[in-house]
């Protein structure tokens, strides 16, 4: 996957621009797409210079102005080349808002798929298209976390070591409103994680009634905090390396990511865990095998969640439910997955 953090690295503070109009830049064409520029503005703050095949046109896109990035399309710019080369040009500006170490790394992480969707020679549609997904992440860290950076650590985990990752990711939560972590056709995955090592979960009573016809399997993994571990932004790295023909399903890994954790998005870089200890406690069973209570109950009776304990249930036969193919072929890895140490490194700005 592309790599923008180490080339933000190698930039140097702009020059005052020459020209009143003119935003001045330093800047360093991105390997393997040579019309766009990847820049340092005058507060040292990454952003990407997007050229447009008709940004000639009179006619120009509203700027965007969020918290924590901002879109201005079709702007001169001085750009300091890093050999002292001033070149002058027409670019759509898409920049990080705010001076802070760790979101300048996100931005970076982020414009790296913004890159890789636009491709070489962006027309002005495509271009406003691509950059309403990039904004859209960047809204969904402004909002309410949904859910632990455990649980969401667990269903990247279960995705990483997957024999097929983008059938995964198609699979993954395909509407807000999914009862199951991965849902395709008549196949389920819902993934349980805890932070004792004790298989004990919480399970509503309707999440372990699938739809009629449907086939429903539990993965169960022991998640700890490590000092020195695996994170959310390493295991999405590794996720990332088997998506380069597939800039929309990053985009949609990104996109639950930053909506899932909210204002906690910090910690998918911060928070580590033990994928070690995953790996070695991973265990699939079928819905038929967990304990649970009983399902004639009143019909004024809703929203009944209980604890199940599962050490004594039996994990299912995984050669038999990979024969009938589809997500649990693309999940359901007996592959022992290789250890991923964290290796995210924060921007030096």
């Amino acid at each position: 996957m592309l790599d923008l953090i180490q080339l933000f690295g190698s930039l140097q503070s702009p020059e005052e621009a020459t020209e009143e109009e003119a935003i001045r830049f330093s800047a360093i064409s991105i390997p393997g797409y040579s019309k766009h520029r990847l820049a340092k503005d005058a507060q040292d703050k990454p952003c990407l210079l997007i050229s447009v095949l008709d940004s000639s046109r009179k006619d120009k896109s509203a700027p965007i102005k969020l918290e924590h990035v901002f879109v201005q399309y079709d702007v001169k710019c001085q750009i300091s080349q890093i050999d002292g080369v001033i070149e002058e040009g027409k670019f759509t500006i898409v920049g990080c808002a705010v001076n802070d170490e760790t979101m300048h790394t996100y931005f970076l992480h982020i414009a790296s798929i913004l890159v890789t969707a636009l491709g070489t020679d962006p027309s002005r549609n495509e271009v406003f298209n691509t950059i309403n997904n990039f904004i859209e992440l960047f809204r969904g860290i402004t909002e309410i976390p949904r859910k632990s950076v455990q649980g969401l650590w667990a269903e990247l985990f279960l995705m990483a070591r997957a024999n097929d990752i983008p059938t995964v990711i198609k699979a993954w939560h395909p509407t807000n409103e999914d009862r199951y972590d991965f849902s395709s056709e008549d196949q389920r995955i819902e993934v349980k994680s805890t932070s004792k090592r004790t298989r004990q979960h919480y399970f509503s009573l309707e999440q372990l009634c699938p739809p009629a016809n449907t086939n429903l399997v539990i993965a169960s993994i022991f998640v700890e905090y490590a000092g020195i571990g695996t994170s959310i932004m390493d295991l999405v790295d590794h996720i990332n390396t088997h998506l380069a023909s597939h800039p929309d399903l990053m985009f949609k890994l990104d996109r639950l990511i930053s909506s899932t954790l909210g204002t906690n998005w910090r910690d998918a870089f911060d928070a580590q865990f033990d994928i070690d200890l995953a790996e070695e406690s991973l265990k699939f069973f079928e819905v038929t095998a967990i304990p649970t209570v009983n399902r004639d109950i009143p019909a004024e009776v809703s929203e009944v969640h209980f604890k199940s304990d599962l050490s004594n249930c039996p994990s299912l036969d995984l050669q038999h439910f990979r024969k009938q193919g589809g997500l649990f072929k693309a999940t359901l890895s007996q592959q022992r997955f290789k250890t991923i140490r964290h290796k995210h490194i924060k921007v030096n700005s």
